[in-house]
């Protein structure tokens, strides 16, 4: 029914803002460039291998400046909201087969949001918006019947022409990554009944 196979869930954990072609090549020690995480999402399981998901993320990157001259030495914090819907496909149920006891689940998803950063007086540069795409992984490990713990691995990327210009590249687009680790609790029913033998 409508109402089964809700979820909620609440994650925490890194970002990552990757601005050149390659990761070896951004300025600063790559341990130095990780921020922090956080996230929220509702989900609907429309049947055991489709589902649909939309999901708030805000945290803040860390890079550096290429220009030292004129920008320093030193990290810019940068904050960033994206919201985005993903449709997500559970591999585990796809190619396993469905059974509602499984205590791990690989979960593949695409999306599509919308990402904001830099905002507040102390960000990196103006005020930058865009539309991202999003694609993961998210890792489910049953709990109980109604909660799981989740770790999602998600990128999203973005044009990179419109960053704050303390960490502007000559990179055409710009690669965002995090890993989050969380819990998640399922409404209502949680198994499916099947439509037949």
């Amino acid at each position: 029914r409508f109402w089964d196979n809700w979820e909620i869930s609440a994650a925490g954990g890194n970002s990552l803002l990757q601005i050149s072609k390659k990761m070896k090549d951004d300025p600063g020690k790559f341990i130095d460039r990780n921020g922090w995480n956080a996230n929220v999402a509702l989900t609907k399981w429309v049947v055991p291998i489709i589902g649909m998901r939309l999901q708030v993320d805000a945290g803040e990157f860390r890079n550096y400046a290429f220009d030292k001259k004129s920008y320093g030495t030193s990290a810019f914090e940068t904050p960033y909201i994206y919201v985005h819907g993903d449709v997500l496909m559970n591999m585990s149920n796809w190619i396993g087969g469905y059974r509602p006891n499984r205590v791990y689940s690989a979960i593949s998803y695409l999306g599509f949001g919308y990402t904001a950063m830099s905002w507040t007086d102390k960000s990196a540069g103006s005020y930058n918006g865009e539309f991202a795409f999003t694609t993961g992984l998210l890792n489910k490990f049953r709990v109980s019947r109604q909660m799981d713990i989740e770790l999602d691995l998600r990128s999203w990327i973005f044009p990179g022409h419109q960053l704050p210009k303390q960490i502007r590249s000559q990179n055409r687009i710009a690669v965002a990554m995090s890993a989050s680790l969380g819990i998640a609790y399922r409404f209502r029913t949680r198994e499916w009944t099947p439509a037949y033998t």
